[in-house]
């Protein structure tokens, strides 16, 4: 699973495949959730070397989660309703 959008990287290149790769942080008490998303050049995928990352963080009413199993779909959605990502695509 994956989201597929455009976006320049800081050194100047384009990053197009985006996968949620690691919570870093998960609070079901707190609705606390950190969450790392790695962009890759389609041709390095394979190689599993990411060019860009990026964080997101929700709290409070804003948290993501059910924990009702994999929680990666959930983030998926999520990033989605983000105005950056409402046209990215799944893969």
């Amino acid at each position: 699973m994956a989201l597929q959008k455009t976006f320049n990287t800081q050194y100047g290149i384009t990053a197009s495949y985006w996968r949620v790769e690691h919570f870093e942080e998960l609070d079901f008490k707190k609705k606390l959730c950190t969450f790392i998303v790695d962009g890759f050049r389609e041709e390095a995928l394979k190689q599993f070397a990411p060019i860009a990352t990026r964080r997101y963080t929700w709290n409070g009413d804003d948290f993501p989660f059910t924990f009702e199993g994999n929680l990666y779909p959930e983030a998926y959605a999520k990033l989605k309703t983000l105005p950056e990502w409402i046209d990215a695509e799944d893969v």
